[in-house]
């Protein structure tokens, strides 16, 4: 499996307007081949599922995630998994060297649409006061 082709990847997210064909992209090059999903370790990602309740939360304030399942291939910082949304289905992937990723979540049948968000995480830096001692 070529994994330079995430470079691909993460350039299109980067400088994507339509979302949906990052997805695609993401999808018919990585997502569908079992090659590639035996490569990642299953993994725990904090940061990512709590940008996963937030975006969620804004999206579908009715909904909880649940069964996330995440993978990380370690050597290219790079994560990606599914979850579940009150019966809708999500997917995201995420890069750790630029701190940027897309999530994806289907609307429930009959509905066809799908909605797509891209984030980025950056650090917060404490702004520490002087003491009024």
């Amino acid at each position: 499996m070529n994994l330079s082709r995430l470079d691909e990847l993460q350039k299109t997210l980067l400088s994507a307007t339509d979302f949906s064909t990052v997805w695609r992209y993401f999808l018919d090059t990585f997502g569908d081949h079992d090659e590639f999903m035996k490569l990642g370790q299953p993994a725990r990602h904090e940061l990512l599922l709590r940008f996963l309740d937030t975006i969620t939360l804004e999206l579908y304030s009715d909904s909880v995630v649940s069964e996330p399942r995440m993978f990380y291939l370690a050597e290219q910082r790079f994560l990606h998994g599914t979850f579940n949304l009150g019966g809708r289905f999500g997917g995201l992937f995420y890069f750790e060297n630029t701190d940027t990723g897309l999530v994806v979540i289907g609307d429930l049948a009959p509905s066809h649409e799908v909605k797509y968000a891209r984030f980025r995480a950056q650090p917060v830096r404490s702004q520490q006061r002087p003491s009024n001692n």
